[in-house]
């Protein structure tokens, strides 16, 4: 059954919507239509999309996810849950299994979004960025080379499989290389002179899609500088690289 098939069920509910992304190791199950709502089953996880509130009546903890969007954290039985509002549903995240921990489920509620396809290949499995000492060192001080910029921004995800090789700074902002990506966090707008397609990234940011060359680019602005995204090999889709600009953010 397609994630279209099982959200048609459903009168006034139509819309379809899906995680975009997973945790590494992780697998895409099935996605089906239940009582209530349309559900997806991973080996690790189970995102469940209703008209209904599951975690009314439940005493619970207010969290704030990355997007700004208000979750609840509740345990009505043995397993811990996290319900959100989005738009005329509610998205419930859990861990039936318990091998995914409250922070990785919360990444992956962000990535809930309108669903224009039938399959899991939209689905991308990620993995943190797991820094070491001598590389934020590193960070730091290629953006401590740039008077007014020096507070340090990095990605924190990266999808499952790829590495991370370098960082450094150049003459306009600080680069990141990984085997299948490049980002660089830089006070310039590469985009400003090239025609392109504005996009919206999961967390609700707009940014836009342009090729100066032979590579296509994503570039969106974080605060005071601009974030450009890339994979020079092109071995990442516009679906994954957009998943992964949303973890850019400040080193602490």
């Amino acid at each position: 059954m397609t994630i279209q098939k099982a959200f048609a069920q459903f009168d006034g509910f139509e819309t379809a919507y899906a995680p975009q992304q997973m945790i590494a190791g992780d697998t895409f199950k099935r996605v089906g239509a239940g009582g209530d709502g349309v559900s997806f089953v991973f080996n690790h996880m189970k995102v469940d999309v209703s008209p209904r509130d599951y975690s009314d009546g439940y005493t619970s903890k207010d969290v704030k996810l990355s997007n700004g969007v208000i979750a609840k954290w509740y345990t009505p039985d043995q397993t811990g849950m996290l319900t959100f509002q989005l738009d005329d549903r509610y998205v419930t995240l859990s861990s039936p299994d318990h091998k995914l921990g409250q922070a990785q489920l919360q990444q992956v509620a962000v990535s809930v979004q309108k669903s224009t396809g039938n399959n899991d290949q939209g689905i991308t499995a990620f993995a943190d960025v797991n820094y070491s000492k001598q590389q934020l060192d590193n960070i730091r001080k290629a953006f401590a080379k740039f008077d007014g910029f020096t507070t340090a921004y990095a990605p924190q995800h990266m999808v499952a499989g790829d590495t991370f090789k370098s960082v450094g700074a150049s003459d306009d902002g600080v680069n990141f290389v990984f085997n299948r990506m490049n980002v660089t966090v830089s006070p310039k707008d590469y985009s400003f002179s090239y025609d392109g397609k504005t996009v919206k990234l999961p967390n609700g940011v707009s940014a836009k899609w342009y090729t100066p060359d032979q590579t296509d680019m994503l570039t969106f602005k974080l605060d005071d500088r601009y974030v450009t995204l890339s994979s020079p090999n092109n071995q990442l889709t516009h679906n994954q690289l957009e998943q992964m600009a949303v973890s850019v953010q400040k080193v602490k």
